[in-house]
């Protein structure tokens, strides 16, 4: 009976072990993921954000001259 607890709860400390390490590699890839984002992505968007918002102004206000 001893025996078969002592390789169950083996067993269970393993996959324990296991579950960790795989959740530890899932948590590294999001953060990579995110870094990603907020490092290419989000400057990118922005700037084109910057640049629609542009153009709409200009279709809509034409372009300002000032003559001087």
């Amino acid at each position: 009976m001893k025996d078969n607890v002592r390789r169950s709860h083996a067993i269970f400390e393993t996959s324990l072990t296991r579950l960790e390490a795989h959740h530890n590699g899932r948590l590294q890839e999001t953060e990579k993921q995110r870094l990603k984002v907020r490092k290419e992505y989000a400057p990118l968007i922005a700037r084109l954000a910057l640049e629609s918002r542009s153009l709409r102004d200009l279709i809509i206000y034409g372009l300002l001259r000032f003559d001087v």
